[in-house]
């Protein structure tokens, strides 16, 4: 299940360490992971269990540290009313998954980047910079402390700091 290697065998007991990076590229051992099949099927196996997060496939549990968040956002489509009004944002992960923006989940860091949840599982996803400047061309601001806001399907959603204590890099307790 793991990474490619080890003069293709592994043992039942060997744990690979997986790295994800900033802008979501995974690595393992050490190494980069350029089979981008492989990486996929890593991201889509990943979890978070008390607050580590893990790749979980096939009977295996394998260590992740991420550098920031664990999936990012590769791409915003956004469908916008003949009003120019967004009416439907969806957000492509690095993965290739896509998916309908969960906009109640947006939040931004004292860094100023931005970040949502994601997937089934909700797990933190960190916005690429050309993603974030697409979505960011919606943004509104209300009040006199800038709050600051976008509308998408006549709903306002606004966008809070982060409350994740430990945006950044994040290694697994149990390694």
């Amino acid at each position: 299940m793991g990474c490619q290697g080890r003069a293709g065998e592994v043992t039942g007991d060997y744990r690979y360490q997986y790295f994800i990076d900033e802008e979501g590229k995974w690595f393992c051992d050490g190494q980069p992971v350029q089979d981008r099949e492989l990486a996929a099927f890593l991201s889509h196996c990943l979890v978070e269990r008390d607050g580590d997060y893990v790749v979980a496939c096939e009977g295996e549990v394998h260590p992740v540290t991420i550098a920031d968040a664990p999936l990012v956002v590769r791409h915003v489509y956004r469908r916008v009313g003949s009003d120019g009004a967004l009416q439907q944002v969806e957000i492509e992960l690095v993965d290739g998954r896509r998916e309908v923006l969960q906009a109640g989940s947006l939040e931004i860091s004292s860094h100023h980047v931005l970040y949502c949840r994601a997937t089934p599982q909700g797990l933190l996803t960190r916005f690429s910079r050309s993603a974030y400047y697409e979505l960011m061309r919606h943004l509104e601001m209300v009040g006199e402390f800038e709050r600051f806001y976008l509308v998408i399907d006549g709903r306002r959603y606004f966008i809070h700091p982060t409350r994740e204590p430990s945006v950044g890099r994040r290694e697994p307790k149990n390694a």
